[in-house]
């Protein structure tokens, strides 16, 4: 598809470094659909949508890391990757806007931002293990079988985890890796 404004391709970059709160507002793009209305006193009734995907990543840890404290220091290198970090955006002429990922756009790796740790527990048996959660902003986009990753490094091994199968990323959604 293309994305076409008075006939020219707008894009902009995604933030790729969404570790901080700013960049990761920065790549969360909102936008009003258009919407008659009937003014009035009252004021106008501005309802934003999303129109990108996020991913809420946890990595759990085994039970050797038990007693250890900051737990997120741990985990470095955090990369969620094989999605392409350009937007383009425009209409199609008939007034609705649209927005993907630029069909030429380079496949780029995104920095999450991490949200919060929890640490190990055992309650009567119950175990709790070590975990970090991060969250990520993505573009809606399509992604190949195997092009999908995570990778981080853990006391400094590395580690990467695969998608085999074809990722459809819809605006809107939020999706949970584990």
């Amino acid at each position: 598809n293309a994305y076409v404004n008075n006939n020219q391709i707008e894009s902009v970059d995604l933030p790729t470094d969404q570790s901080d709160v700013e960049q990761l507002k920065k790549a969360d793009i909102l936008y009003m659909p258009i919407t008659p209305f009937t003014p009035n006193k009252a004021g106008i009734n501005v309802e934003f949508q999303h129109i990108t995907s996020k991913i809420n990543l946890t990595i759990e840890l085994g039970s050797e890391y038990q007693f250890t404290d900051k737990i997120d220091q741990k985990i470095t290198d955090v990369k969620i990757g094989g999605t392409i970090a350009k937007i383009a955006y425009g209409d199609d002429g008939k007034g609705n806007f649209i927005i993907g990922a630029e069909p030429e756009g380079k496949v780029k790796s995104i920095t999450p931002l991490c949200t919060g740790t929890i640490p190990f527990s055992d309650n009567a048996g119950t175990i709790t293990r070590a975990s970090v959660s991060y969250e990520a902003i993505l573009l809606p986009q399509t992604i190949a079988s195997g092009k999908f990753y995570v990778s981080f490094k853990v006391d400094g091994k590395a580690y990467d985890w695969c998608y085999n199968e074809a990722l459809e990323l819809k605006a809107t959604n939020a999706y949970k890796l584990h």
